[in-house]
């Protein structure tokens, strides 16, 4: 094999491992995101200040999962005090967190969905998550739109009249 082959060979499997070894940039506020892996990742959105609820599930195809959990940054086992919340095991191969929250951000922060599928690396097989995040109204937004409903109500009785 030639020096040049070798190099060319050593530089495909470097940017093999970079390319899954970081944590992935799902996006940015709330929404509908997926995402899926066949080895263990870490998956984050960045969120901005505000309340938030999160609904998610997570399913494998050809072994379980140990543990899936929201976190404040990447990790690799939950239980190190950065964890948000742990999701629920349905199943080995299912998990769910549903209606988690509010969680109440003063800041831009990332959120991390981590999942440990105990193998580490890629295996045969493959999960897939689904994740829908929703901003929850701040408390001042609920009487000042009743107020805003009231002022219209007003003047719509008072041009009747």
């Amino acid at each position: 094999m030639k020096p040049s082959q070798i190099l060319g060979a050593l530089a495909l499997t470097a940017a093999s491992f970079a390319a899954t070894a970081g944590p992935v940039d799902l996006g940015t506020g709330p929404g509908t995101y997926d995402f899926g892996s066949s080895h263990d990742q870490s998956f984050f959105l960045t969120l901005g200040p505000g309340s938030y609820v999160f609904d998610s599930t997570v399913t494998s195809q050809g072994f379980d999962l140990v543990a899936v959990w929201l976190s404040y940054s990447k990790d690799m086992k939950p239980g190190h005090g950065n964890d948000i919340d742990t999701f629920d095991s349905i199943t080995p191969s299912s998990w769910t967190e549903v209606g988690f929250g509010p969680l109440v951000l003063t800041q831009a922060t990332q959120i991390y969905i981590d999942v440990d599928t105990k193998f580490g690396k890629k295996f045969d097989g493959a999960f897939d998550g689904h994740l829908v995040v929703s901003s929850v109204p701040e408390p001042a937004t609920v009487p000042m739109l009743l107020a805003g409903f009231g002022i219209v109500g007003w003047l719509a009785r008072r041009r009747r009249a």
